[in-house]
C-alpha cells in the first residue's frame, strides 16, 4: 500500500502555501519541497569527523512556516471532479481545510460546510462544525471551499 504523506503551511513573512515534507529546525517547522532526482548529488567528502566517503546532498527549496498553518494531507481528494474522466483527482484534502459535505445524520440529509481534521483518540479523519463531527469516510460528497486560515468565516 502506498500512501503519500505531505503537509502545507503558510511561509512566515509572504503568507505563500508551501507544500512538501515537514521537518523542524530547533522546534520551528519548516517545509521542504518534495525531493526531485534533479536536486540530488553524489559528492565525496574527505573528512573523517563526519565518516568520510560517499555522501548524497540533497538540493531542494526549504521554507520556515507559520506553525499555525501547517496541516497534513488526509490522502483524499475532493469530488469537484466527480463527474470527470476517472484518471482525473479532484482537489487535495488536507487537514485545516473547509469542505462543502454531504452526509445522513439520523436518516436525515446534512449539507454544510466543515472542518477537516485528524481525532487523535480516534485515529481517524473527521469533519466537524459546531454541531456535527462525523467521520471523513461517512461523507457521501466533499467539494473544498477553502480553509480555516484563509476562509474562517466559511464555518459561520
Amino acid at each position: 500500500m502506498n500512501r503519500t504523506i505531505k503537509f502545507r503551511g503558510k511561509r512566515d513573512g509572504t503568507g505563500e502555501w508551501v507544500y512538501g515534507d515537514l521537518l523542524t529546525n530547533n522546534g520551528n517547522p519548516i517545509i521542504v519541497s518534495q525531493v526531485n532526482r534533479d536536486y540530488i548529488s553524489r559528492s565525496y567528502v574527505n573528512d573523517e569527523s563526519v565518516g568520510g566517503g560517499t555522501h548524497w546532498a540533497i538540493e531542494t527549496p526549504a521554507y520556515l512556516v507559520d506553525p499555525s498553518t501547517v496541516g497534513q494531507f488526509t490522502g483524499r481528494h475532493d469530488h469537484s471532479t466527480a463527474f470527470a474522466p476517472t484518471e482525473t483527482k479532484g482537489v487535495e484534502v488536507y487537514s485545516g481545510d473547509i469542505v462543502a459535505a454531504h452526509f445522513y445524520y439520523m436518516n436525515e440529509l446534512i449539507q454544510c460546510n466543515m472542518e477537516v481534521y485528524f481525532n487523535d483518540d480516534e485515529l481517524q479523519w473527521k469533519l466537524r462544525t459546531d454541531k456535527h463531527d462525523v467521520p471523513m469516510y461517512e461523507c457521501d460528497y466533499m467539494h473544498v471551499k477553502g480553509n480555516i486560515h484563509d476562509n474562517p468565516e466559511l464555518l459561520k
